[in-house]
C-alpha cells in the first residue's frame, strides 16, 4: 500500500543523517522504513525514498514495551547508535519547535 496510517511509531536519526520511521502494527509487526525523503508538516506526513507515505496522526508511541521493541528493531536492522528524535519531530510537526529543524534538508 502506498499510504500507511502510522499509529504506533518512533523516528530515528541514523549516524548517516538519514531519518528512519519505525512502526509497530497490530501488536506484532515492527518495521523500519527506507530513509525519509520528504515531510509535509501541514498534513503531518513523511514520505520515504521508496515513495510510501506515512500519516503521523498520533503522537509518538509511549508504551514502554512498544518503544523497547521499536528501539531494539533499530539496532537489529543496523541502526546501532541511531538517536530517537520522535518527541522533537512531533513538536516540530505540531508547529511548536524552536531552533534547528530536524527536517531542514528535507522539503
Amino acid at each position: 500500500q502506498a499510504t500507511v496510517e502510522a499509529l504506533s511509531w518512533r523516528l530515528f536519526l541514523a549516524s548517516t543523517g538519514a531519518l528512519h520511521l519505525m512502526t509497530y502494527r497490530d501488536g506484532q509487526t515492527v518495521r523500519v522504513t527506507s530513509p525519509v525523503s520528504a515531510v509535509d508538516r501541514k498534513r503531518r506526513t513523511v514520505t520515504t525514498s521508496s515513495g510510501r507515505v506515512y500519516n503521523l496522526r498520533a503522537a509518538p508511541e509511549e508504551d514502554r514495551m512498544a518503544v523497547a521493541l521499536l528501539r531494539a528493531n533499530a539496532i537489529r536492522v543496523g541502526l546501532l547508535g541511531a538517536i530517537d528524535v520522535s518527541d522533537d519531530a512531533w513538536t516540530e510537526l505540531l508547529g511548536h519547535a524552536v531552533g534547528r529543524s530536524l527536517f531542514r534538508s528535507r522539503p
